[in-house]
């Protein structure tokens, strides 16, 4: 299902329910994804989709700068030889307990795998005796760090709801996309409860009163109003 098609089921559901959909299409697609994240979240954590492999898209150039590692946000990572970070954020992840949708991290060609690593696990693994030098990914904030190696260019496999800000964070992709004929993604199991439980959202903020005279005095309005 496309963005447009979405946004459209919405509003044919809000005007059966006789609400006025002239609502911003944008706000209606933010709504529907973070409903989406929610669901998804749910499906990860009891691992109910594996059969849906189709979900998973690749970002093949998401670029990563070298940082300062002495004032590096991730204290751990001070001690690593260099540190890169993604000049953009990630797409919208989903989270639950096995981890985030974002399932692998490579260089370019493939040939080298990133590991997912946690900042006490890093600290753990440089302390061991014996240690050799992995490649590995930690996310904080919506981007992505890469400590001891100095590759700038890496290619994601992971999930996201919004296919527009998937596209976007890839540095190689100059095309003038049009947000509202990309996809929207989701499991198919999913679809209809994220349109139900948007038309619900969004119909209950379309019956929050409007205020006509927001900078008032209460004493004034209680006046106005009687």
């Amino acid at each position: 299902m496309k963005n447009k098609e979405l946004v459209s089921r919405v509003r044919q559901g809000l005007n059966s329910l006789n609400k006025d959909s002239k609502i911003p299409r944008r706000y209606i697609l933010g709504v529907a994804t973070d409903i989406a994240i929610f669901l998804m979240a749910q499906k990860f954590r009891d691992r109910s989709l594996f059969r849906e492999g189709n979900l998973y898209r690749s970002v093949d150039c998401f670029e990563l700068v070298s940082i300062d590692k002495y004032s590096c946000d991730i204290v751990e990572f001070r001690s690593s030889t260099n540190v890169m970070k993604s000049k953009k954020k990630l797409p919208k992840l989903v989270y639950s307990r096995y981890g985030s949708s974002l399932k692998e991290v490579t260089n370019i060609d493939a040939s080298m795998d990133f590991k997912k690593t946690t900042p006490s696990k890093y600290r753990r693994d440089k302390r061991r005796q014996g240690y050799k030098s992995e490649y590995v990914f930690y996310e904080k904030d919506g981007y992505l760090y890469l400590p001891d190696t100095e590759v700038s260019r890496v290619a994601l496999y992971l999930y996201t709801p919004n296919e527009y800000d998937l596209l976007k964070s890839s540095s190689c992709n100059k095309e003038c996309l049009n947000p509202w004929e990309l996809e929207f993604i989701c499991s198919s199991k999913l679809t209809n409860v994220v349109l139900a439980e948007t038309i619900k959202e969004v119909s209950l903020r379309l019956q929050i009163p409007r205020d006509e005279n927001p900078n008032m005095d209460s004493n004034l309005k209680s006046k106005t109003t009687n």
